[in-house]
């Protein structure tokens, strides 16, 4: 059941209200929460904490997801695959984390398809590390991403990319003057050295921007005072 409606999961999990997930799946309110109870109560055991809001996944619910989308990863390699073997002349399996597909794809897709109408596009959204492993055993025929300069023998460079530092008033590293006028385009530079020793807010590897993240934080030897790990950028974008 928790299999066949994995969805639905990861659904709540997202919207962390339970009338936008139902939304979100084209189902109501009352289905999804009814498939909800029906699954804890086969497990015997909580996956959401319902009695706040935002609902939040408990310890349980966060294995249950992280172990779902493994599922996910493997049902969507497995099929994938059958379909290269079926068709392999008219697909091309694209490797891309899910940061930079929302950002990319719409561009570079049409661009695409109007010079190899007949060929389809199957996109693999994982983070780096993942696409990588991907490409090593043929589950890709070619990855985007920030790759470590290891791998620099087999990467093209595309493009230039600025990483979005969000960082709470707080911690009073940018003048007040400076937010008048900052912005991607004339962005307020700081020093690496003012990030020593604050919290950080990390995405996990398999967020596509972890492992560039993780190469700046090698690159300018920052250690942080503690660092929170998130999946998701929503999740991340709440807790700053």
């Amino acid at each position: 059941m928790i299999v066949d409606k994995m969805d639905y999961i990861f659904a709540i999990a997202k919207e962390q209200n339970l009338t936008r997930a139902a939304k979100s799946l084209f189902v109501s309110q009352s289905t999804l929460t009814m498939y909800l109870n029906r699954v804890e109560g086969e497990l015997g055991i909580k996956l959401f904490d319902r009695s706040k809001t935002p609902i939040l996944p408990t310890p349980a619910g966060e294995l249950c997801i992280e172990e779902l989308k493994k599922i996910r990863q493997i049902e969507t390699r497995l099929s994938g695959r059958l379909q290269q073997l079926a068709h392999p002349e008219e697909i091309l399996n694209v490797g891309i984390g899910l940061m930079h597909s929302v950002a990319w794809m719409p561009r570079l897709l049409p661009l695409f398809h109007e010079h190899y109408p007949d060929v389809s596009v199957r996109l693999i959204e994982q983070g780096d590390e993942l696409l990588l492993k991907a490409l090593q055993s043929n589950d890709a025929d070619i990855i985007i991403g920030g790759m470590p300069v290891s791998t620099q023998d087999v990467t093209v460079t595309l493009a230039l990319e600025q990483l979005l530092l969000i960082v709470p008033r707080a911690f009073n590293i940018i003048p007040s003057w400076a937010y008048t006028g900052n912005s991607y385009e004339n962005p307020y530079e700081i020093d690496p050295k003012q990030l020593q020793g604050l919290p950080l807010i990390l995405p996990s590897t398999v967020n596509d921007i972890g492992g560039i993240t993780n190469q700046v934080l090698e690159h300018f030897d920052i250690r942080p005072k503690f660092v929170t790990t998130v999946d998701s950028m929503q999740t991340a974008a709440m807790l700053v």
